[in-house]
């Protein structure tokens, strides 16, 4: 029988208190609880802002940070070679560069386990098309010269790595990498020692208000208000839940994952795979294959509450990505675990959003399902523009928020 619950959350669990009591004023308020907010939070307390609160609707990390594929995978939601801008696709492959290679280093020197354990991660192309898309990628890299060598594979190399006829070709990434999402969380969580207390789980944010000196008046559901001089948004797809402004430029995306039983033997390497020019990701754990896609739209609902984000999984999406699992691992049938959904986002042109919306409130949102090939790069953005007013984060000004007239 399928669960129809998260996988990863037997591995940590992180013990957040509900206080009844807020505070009444922060230097900065970190609105969403997920990874971002959590590594927000971090940030700013070891650069010294200690008046700070992290204000989560549910349980920490209870939306897309803990029910990912636990997968940094070194691309944006299109090909770096589809940018026209040559200059402009340079500084995004840089920004990717140093998101994922400080990010990896960043999970290894946690105390905690986890689980990082493989890291670089192969693309395959199900279609000569979809091959001839990863010739230019690798083409379009070299010819401007970064420093990542991207190797791309043939068919006959291919088969050799995986035991089917299926894919026409590869490209191997590096700087691309698998771990624990809930571990993580947890790990992070426990780093801030006995600044724990600063992180609020079930303070659901109703609507924030403009106040005197540009400061924010942060309205908590049966908690009573905050006022904060700094605001920075952590919510990706719930983002335009709380900033009506960018409704039209920050749409909710419903990404489904299948596990399947535990296997005798291994079907793939033990380094993940992307497919469908990377919205559909594979990996193992445990002797489980991990299968995500984020095809599915989300229907036109105000709001969905995330205790029932879990069992959003309708038998038609279910039965379709299972399907596409036993064709590309060229499997008649593969006993299945686990099933569950998670909402991320998806912007007009396919970059998020990171970077000041207006005085002292910063966003860092719209990620496109490619969380985690920005997170780690986009918090330090935030940081040093609240620090500082502004930062040497490669390819920080892609982000910029008014460039879709936002």
């Amino acid at each position: 029988m399928v669960s129809y619950n998260n996988y990863w959350a037997p591995s940590s669990k992180i013990e957040a208190r509900h206080q009844e009591f807020i505070p009444r004023s922060v230097d900065v308020a970190i609105i969403g609880g997920g990874l971002a907010g959590l590594l927000m939070a971090k940030f700013l307390i070891d650069a010294g802002i200690h008046n700070i609160a992290v204000f989560e609707e549910s349980n920490i990390g209870s939306h897309a940070s803990s029910r990912s594929n636990g997968f940094i995978q070194f691309r944006f939601s299109k090909y770096f070679y589809e940018i026209e801008d040559t200059a402009k696709a340079k500084n995004y492959f840089d920004f990717i560069n140093y998101n994922n290679s400080s990010f990896i280093n960043f999970i290894k020197e946690l105390d905690v386990y986890c689980e990082l354990d493989a890291v670089g991660g192969l693309e395959l192309a199900m279609t000569n098309e979809e091959f001839h898309k990863l010739q230019l990628e690798t083409e379009f890299l070299k010819g401007v010269q970064v420093s990542f060598n991207p190797i791309l594979l043939n068919h006959n190399q291919v088969s050799k790595i995986l035991p089917n006829n299926n894919f026409m070709g590869g490209i191997y990434n590096p700087l691309q990498a698998t771990f624990n999402p809930q571990r993580l969380l947890s790990a992070i969580f426990s780093s801030l020692g006995n600044r724990q207390h600063k992180i609020y789980a079930n303070a659901q944010v109703e609507k924030i208000e403009n106040d005197v000196d540009n400061a924010s008046i942060i309205f908590i559901k049966n908690s009573g208000v905050v006022r904060a001089g700094k605001v920075v948004y952590c919510t990706n797809a719930y983002t335009s839940q709380i900033v009506p402004d960018l409704k039209e430029l920050i749409k909710p995306v419903r990404g489904t994952t299948i596990v399947t039983d535990e296997l005798s033997s291994s079907i793939i390497p033990p380094y993940p795979l992307t497919l469908e020019s990377g919205r559909e990701s594979i990996r193992s754990h445990a002797n489980r294959i991990l299968h995500t896609s984020l095809k599915q739209q989300t229907k036109n609902k105000p709001k969905a509450h995330t205790a029932l984000l879990d069992r959003q999984v309708s038998a038609a999406a279910f039965d379709k990505l299972k399907l596409e699992l036993f064709k590309k691992m060229d499997k008649n049938q593969i006993g299945l675990d686990h099933t569950w959904s998670s909402v991320c986002s998806e912007t007009p042109d396919g970059i998020p959003f990171i970077g000041e919306y207006r005085t002292n409130q910063f966003v860092l949102a719209g990620f496109n399902g490619y969380g985690f090939s920005h997170i780690y790069g986009g918090v330090n953005i935030i940081k040093d523009l609240i620090i500082k007013g502004n930062t040497q984060v490669p390819g920080s000004k892609l982000f910029n928020l008014q460039r879709l007239g936002a």
